[in-house]
């Protein structure tokens, strides 16, 4: 985000022209920033915080994504980061990551890749899009930014999936996140 000069007021108290900032920020935040860039206080109702201008909020915790509907097809996956890991909770773990969407199949690299899987020349991690999800998946971001190696199931990486677990069941209750209402 560049914010000229005549705004600077407007700018989180740890901007700096040209510096890069870790403070954890997502779409859900773009229309509180909005308002708050307009002066006008986002209401209570609209989830996401503000992260700039005269109603900006302090830097979140956590920050949450979902996966919902694609197209033709449906999942019910939920997350949560903190400034280092990914918590994801796969509510449909029965449903592999790469489900058949048809606009998906147009590119010919999809096409490459799913015939590559299904005559068996692929490895680990490759594999992994084409086959079911595990329930929960932990992945130190630090580490390893291309959330190959889940850690949900190490020993010495239970107490940030417990923070992790509990900060995202927290947040679908506040939210309530009707994602969980069947379609129908």
């Amino acid at each position: 985000v560049h914010v000229p000069e005549k705004f600077k007021h407007l700018a989180p108290s740890d901007y700096a022209p040209g510096a890069a900032t870790d403070r954890l920020v997502g779409f859900v935040d773009f229309a509180p920033t909005l308002l708050s860039l307009a002066g006008v206080k986002p209401p209570d109702w609209m989830q996401g915080h503000a992260f700039m201008g005269t109603h900006a909020a302090p830097p979140q915790r956590y920050q949450f994504g979902f996966r919902g509907r694609m197209d033709e097809r449906y999942d019910l996956v939920r997350t949560v980061r903190n400034g280092r890991f990914i918590y994801i909770r796969n509510f449909r773990p029965d449903l592999i990551y790469g489900q058949y969407l048809a606009y998906m199949f147009e590119t010919p690299t999809t096409q490459v890749w799913k015939r590559l899987y299904d005559s068996g020349k692929l490895q680990p991690p490759q594999t992994y899009f084409w086959q079911t999800k595990p329930p929960e998946e932990l992945y130190d971001l630090l580490n390893d930014r291309d959330e190959v190696r889940n850690l949900a199931n190490t020993a010495e990486h239970q107490a940030v999936l417990s923070e992790l677990r509990r900060a995202l069941r927290e947040h679908l209750l506040a939210i309530r996140d009707v994602g969980f209402l069947p379609e129908a």
